[in-house]
């Protein structure tokens, strides 16, 4: 699956969206996921994206790339 909306990319094997009337107010993407962003590439098992305030919740194994800096964690928001 690849979803994109202006600068943000989102690549991932399976994208589950909540939708309210023709709009996705919440997203999970599973498997591979990659979530790309004005230079910034992140990568995790699971993405879960909020709509309403743009936020990204990376789980299972997450990594931010962000020029030479790298982020890892449990959990990142």
């Amino acid at each position: 699956v690849r979803a994109v909306r202006g600068d943000f990319e989102l690549r991932a094997d399976r994208l589950d969206a909540e939708l309210r009337g023709d709009r996705i107010v919440e997203a999970t993407a599973t498997g591979q996921v990659t979530v790309a962003q004005r230079g910034r590439v992140a990568s995790a098992r699971e993405a879960r994206l909020y709509a309403d305030d743009g936020r990204v919740e990376l789980r299972g194994d997450p990594v931010i790339q962000d020029g030479g800096h790298t982020m890892t964690g449990d959990r990142i928001v």
